[in-house]
C-alpha cells in the first residue's frame, strides 16, 4: 500500500499521486495550508491536516511577508467554512485564534479590514475565538507609525 500526498501542480488545481518512498511528506506544508485557507479549500486542508498533522497550522513564519497563519488568512478572505473546520475539527482551533501575525494583527483585525461581516460576527460570537483582549489589541503600522485596533480597520 503506498501513501498519498498532496502537491501543487503547475497552474493546476490540487492533485494527488503516490509517494515513491511511501513516507515522503509534502514539501512546505505550511505554505500549502496557507494557500488552501486563502482559496477556501476545506477538503484539501482537511487532507493536509490528516497527512501532516495539525501542528502544521500553527506555523506561520515566512509564509507571507506579514507572517500570517492559515486561520488569519481565512479571516481576511472571508472563508467561514475554512474557519469552522479549523476551529471545530483541526484540534488546534483555540491556539490558531490567538496567533497574531508578525505585525500584531489579530484574526478580528483581518476580518474587519477585509470587510468580512460574517466572519467578524462568527469570531465575536464566542469569547474563545475572540477574547476581549483580542478586541482591544493594538497593532503598529510600520509605514505610518500609528496604532490601530480592529475598529480602525472596520
Amino acid at each position: 500500500r503506498c501513501s498519498v500526498f498532496v502537491c501543487v501542480c503547475e497552474r493546476e488545481s490540487w492533485c494527488r499521486f503516490p509517494s515513491a518512498s511511501g513516507s515522503k511528506k509534502m514539501s512546505d506544508p505550511r505554505k500549502r495550508a496557507w494557500e488552501m485557507a486563502d482559496e477556501g479549500d476545506v477538503a484539501a486542508l482537511r487532507e493536509l491536516v490528516a497527512y501532516e498533522g495539525a501542528e502544521t497550522l500553527l506555523m506561520r513564519e515566512e509564509i507571507d511577508r506579514h507572517g500570517s497563519s492559515a486561520f488569519l488568512r481565512a479571516c481576511w478572505r472571508g472563508h467561514l467554512p475554512v474557519l469552522e473546520y479549523l476551529w471545530e475539527e483541526s484540534g488546534v482551533g483555540p491556539q490558531l485564534a490567538q496567533l497574531l501575525n508578525g505585525e500584531g494583527w489579530t484574526p478580528l483585525m483581518a476580518a474587519a479590514s477585509g470587510d468580512r461581516l460574517q466572519v467578524v460576527e462568527w469570531l465575536l460570537a464566542d469569547e474563545r475565538r475572540c477574547s476581549p483582549e483580542m478586541v482591544r489589541a493594538v497593532t503598529n503600522d510600520r509605514a505610518s507609525s500609528k496604532q490601530s485596533t480592529a475598529m480602525h480597520y472596520a
